[in-house]
């Protein structure tokens, strides 16, 4: 028994590489262009994944430039106004300071006034 059992898989087995060999002339030029199809879409797909990532590495290096160019320029702006405050400032002072002698010196005349009227004068 085991002999026939034996002769049943040497009998399948050289069926299935007939099947096999019926299917390569049958499909094989099918097959060989689905491979072909196959390898095309594969290299198709890595050249667009590489092409998105550099894109993406060139929209990264796009922000971090227009980032800092943003940044350079609100300093630029905080500067020009903290420049302007303090010329304003200065400008402020200057005239309370001239407007506080102007008063010294009016308050001033204006008590000599009164001291002489009061003296008699």
């Amino acid at each position: 028994m085991a002999k026939k059992e034996t002769k049943k898989q040497n009998n399948g087995n050289m069926e299935l590489g007939e099947i096999n060999t019926i299917r390569n002339i049958l499909m094989g030029e099918q097959i060989a262009a689905f491979n072909q199809q196959l390898t095309e879409l594969t290299d198709r797909i890595t050249n667009l994944e590489a092409e998105l990532n550099d894109k993406i590495q060139q929209a990264s290096d796009q922000g971090e430039n227009s980032l800092s160019n943003l940044e350079r320029n609100v300093n630029q702006q905080f500067t020009q106004l903290e420049n302007a405050l303090e010329a304003s400032f200065n400008k402020l002072s200057t005239k309370l300071d001239k407007v506080s002698k102007e008063d010294k010196q009016r308050l001033g005349k204006m008590l000599e006034k009164v001291s002489k009227q009061l003296i008699g004068e």
